[in-house]
């Protein structure tokens, strides 16, 4: 009887990814933990992240409320929502090194699916961004409504208040976000483990680029909107804060997004695959 057999490289990959969402449920909760543990015997728990970023917000709103000639309302509601936007795109980036290094004892010694290692960490990123979201949902819901200008050029009257319709397509850039973060890490965490310098060069850079990519400050003229134009990561950024504060998102936006998100992909699955097999020997 003959037996057919697959020899394509990227059976390989299919396999592992449907062996690991088989045990999904198992990482996801491991994901949990990893993020529920630094709050561990805390006066407040998970919630001193929300508490972190709302005081993040808090202060930079202070600070550059008034620098760019809008409300103090319209600008907080701007900064808030990107802020908690950026959060999750930094982490995945920064942390995307470390995803298997930080298991390097658990691959060497056990049979581990190491999808399931990424499926771990960003189910991390999500839990963490879940407990930043209330500070863009207060800043939307209540201090939108205050505003007495519209968000975009060109708006007359008051902002519709709270969210609406076209608000739930930020639940479809959250859904890009944690696709996007999922490649970030298996691509990165391959990666990570040949150039170590990786995890200490990522997070330096993301420092960097906090400041080129508008989070508190618009990309609207001069200098300020070339830099945003050819900035992917504000592209990012505007799918999820656009809807939220009432801006309609332009294509090329969109258009970015999916780019990158396809080409990131091909190029995680094959370097996965180069990778694959020799990874264990290099932790």
């Amino acid at each position: 009887m003959a037996i057919a057999q697959n020899f394509s490289p990227f059976s390989a990959f299919v396999d592992d990814a449907r062996a690991a969402s088989k045990e999904v449920n198992r990482w996801w909760s491991l994901s949990w933990f990893d993020f529920a543990s630094q709050y561990r015997r805390t006066f407040v728990g998970a919630f001193w992240q929300t508490f972190e970023t709302l005081m993040f917000v808090s202060v930079i709103t202070l600070l550059l409320g008034t620098a760019f000639g809008r409300s103090l309302n319209e600008y907080a509601v701007y900064v808030a929502v990107g802020v908690v936007g950026w959060n999750i795109l930094s982490n995945a980036i920064s942390d995307g090194p470390r995803v298997f290094i930080n298991h390097g004892g658990m691959i060497q010694n056990m049979k581990i699916n190491l999808l399931g290692l990424v499926i771990r960490k960003v189910g991390a990123q999500f839990y963490q961004f879940c407990f930043d979201l209330p500070v863009a949902l207060f800043a939307v819901l209540i201090l939108a409504p205050g505003i007495e200008t519209g968000f975009g050029a060109g708006v007359e009257g008051d902002v519709q208040a709270g969210l609406s319709l076209a608000s739930l397509t930020s639940l479809l850039a959250v859904v890009v976000f944690i696709i996007n973060a999922a490649w970030i890490s298996l691509f990165l965490g391959c990666v990570g483990v040949f150039f170590r310098g990786l995890r200490f060069a990522l997070p330096a850079l993301m420092r960097f680029m906090f400041f080129t990519t508008p989070i508190f400050w618009y990309g609207d003229r001069g200098i300020r909107s070339i830099v945003a134009t050819y900035n992917p990561l504000a592209h990012f950024l505007e799918i999820f804060r656009g809807p939220l504060i009432g801006n309609e998102i332009d294509l090329i936006s969109w258009t970015v997004v999916g780019v990158v998100t396809v080409i990131g992909w091909i190029l995680a699955i094959f370097t996965y695959l180069r990778v694959r097999a020799s990874l264990v020997f290099w932790l």
